[in-house]
């Protein structure tokens, strides 16, 4: 047999155990996790399609970090969005940047949060909000702080920052007193909404959730990210964003002494941002004690409004270990879809080639719709009564 020949059998028989190892593998049905009742029939009426459907993560992008940055480069070729502009001072004179879409249209409201240093040109958003704008709903995103605006005290928007999710959601609820408020948090901004309904229990403004990729526990997120490879990079590429806001507003960073600005500014992973910058600004004299207040493992029974996770199985933010499958299972409010792939917000999906929308901005546009057309025929009533 000449080499050539057997360079080319070597090839096929590559590609077709790739191929079978794809099939068996990587092709999954996502899995729900729902105790029966009024929520999770309404999540099988509404997004039959992402419960019961194989996920088909692309046979060249079924990574996790790969997913999370096919996804990133995506919403970066996509046209900027164009926004009516409004800033928001915080009760602590924090400013943050809403950026407002069909105002004057009628409910469910939508407030959307990726959290860190994200804006509103950031990922999923510019997919996203064309595809809710279609709905006729009031959306409004929530810049980081920093993001397009100064800094007008020390603290950037972090996983902490649930004062500054209730603020906001407040204001839309004194703007819009008769409708529903629905809440989208994508990452860091998904933990904030999911901690927010968890702290505020009842008396929370959002009526619904849906919070894609949010890290449950953010101790092992964070050893997670300390990994070498691509988690590492991921790591890196996250502080080195954060510590860009604080950098670019050196005059407010330095005008404090509750951490070491020059510390700060020389941060390259989370745990070191977390231990210099974020424990000591929150009140906490220890790295551990800000990763517990911070994380939802234990705080889920609490949430008394609908709340949804998608998440992927392959999430870097969310190692083995990390989802709270059992507190999920056992309240009424609380659903979770998990994907077989997907990595961090990435959800990229489509067999040969990516399908688009992708599969994050098909569930929560899917999600919506539903929260609209029963609040639309059955009133706010039936929204709050599905954990019941």
């Amino acid at each position: 047999m000449k080499l050539s020949t057997r360079a080319e059998l070597a090839v096929c028989v590559s590609c077709a155990v790739y191929v079978v190892y794809y099939i068996l593998v990587v092709v999954r049905k996502p899995r729900l996790v729902c105790r029966a009742g009024r929520l999770r029939r309404f999540l099988s009426a509404n997004m039959d399609e992402f419960i019961k459907s194989y996920y088909w993560a692309p046979i060249w992008c079924f990574g996790g970090n790969l997913q999370f940055l096919v996804g990133c480069l995506y919403n970066s070729w996509l046209p900027r969005l164009s926004y009516r502009r409004e800033l928001f001072v915080l009760s602590d004179r924090g400013l943050v940047a809403l950026d407002w879409v069909n105002e004057e249209q009628p409910g469910p409201v939508v407030i959307l949060a990726g959290g860190g240093f994200t804006d509103s040109q950031s990922r999923p958003w510019r997919a996203l909000l064309p595809a809710l704008a279609t709905l006729g709903c009031p959306c409004v995103v929530v810049n980081g702080r920093g993001c397009g605006v100064p800094l007008t005290t020390h603290r950037v928007t972090y996983v902490a920052s649930v004062s500054d999710i209730a603020e906001v959601a407040d204001e839309v609820h004194r703007r819009y007193p008769q409708e529903c408020v629905v809440g989208v948090g994508v990452s860091l901004g998904g933990l904030q909404m999911a901690l927010y309904l968890s702290q505020w229990g009842p008396r929370a403004q959002l009526d619904a959730v849906v919070a894609v990729s949010a890290p449950f526990q953010l101790g092992l997120a964070s050893r997670n990210l300390g990994r070498w490879g691509t988690n590492m990079l991921l790591n890196v590429w996250m502080t080195r964003r954060m510590v860009r806001l604080l950098r670019h507003n050196e005059e407010m960073v330095y005008g404090t002494r509750e951490f070491d600005a020059d510390k700060v500014l020389h941060c390259w992973t989370l745990s070191s941002f977390n231990k210099r910058y974020a424990a000591p600004v929150y009140g906490f004299s220890f790295v551990e004690d800000f990763y517990e207040n911070c994380s939802l493992k234990g705080q889920l029974d609490m949430v008394k409004r609908p709340l949804v996770f998608l998440v992927a199985s392959d999430d870097t933010l969310n190692p083995r270990g990390a989802f709270p499958e059992e507190e999920i299972a056992k309240s009424p409010w609380l659903a979770a879809v998990v994907t077989p792939r997907g990595g961090h917000m990435g959800f990229v999906d489509g067999c040969l080639w990516p399908r688009q929308p992708f599969y994050l901005e098909r569930f929560v546009t899917s999600f919506v719709r539903g929260v609209q057309q029963l609040y639309r025929s059955r009133g706010l009533q039936a929204l709050h009564s599905l954990g019941e």
